[in-house]
């Protein structure tokens, strides 16, 4: 059978006297703070809209030979203008030309280059995963802290 002194120990407002309890709720106020800002700001940073190279509606013009081709035939795959890039398009420009025609001898690989892009993501699906990483956030750190309650004392606590 338990002793009267262990049964008041187990009290919540016996155990709010005690250091070693007023430790973990300053320490879980931190955590809870840390929480509530970070989780649902990566959730939501995660989710903002951002602007990806589409290959696949980019197009590469030839001028030399008057033809369009989509940037994924040529190679490109993202809209990052390097030498080796450049270079890649000339070469595939003038392989492209018709040799008989009379602008052969003009080949110098001369293109132009239109870039498409698209967007994912948004910030209203940015926004609702932020809100419910908050939500989540307040519903686990709600449950730890019925169950620490329940370990310590034995009882479920009401809502207030």
């Amino acid at each position: 059978m338990k002793d009267e002194s262990f049964k008041n120990f187990m009290e919540i407002g016996t155990l709010k006297e005690k250091w070693y309890y007023r430790l973990i709720k300053v320490i879980y106020v931190f955590v809870f703070s840390f929480s509530i800002i970070i989780f649902p700001g990566i959730a939501f940073w995660d989710h903002k809209p951002e602007k990806f190279f589409d290959s696949t509606k980019s197009t590469i013009t030839c001028i030399d030979a008057n033809k369009k081709y989509k940037a994924s035939a040529v190679g490109i795959f993202d809209d990052y203008r390097t030498e080796y890039d450049t270079k890649k398009i000339k070469d595939f420009c003038r392989e492209a030309t018709d040799f008989f025609a009379p602008n052969a001898k003009y080949n110098f690989g001369i293109f132009d280059r239109n870039d498409q892009f698209h967007t994912e993501g948004g910030w209203f699906v940015a926004t609702g995963y932020g809100i419910l990483a908050l939500v989540m956030t307040f519903i686990v750190f709600e449950l730890f802290r019925r169950i620490f309650f329940y370990v310590i004392t034995g009882k479920f606590i009401k809502l207030k």
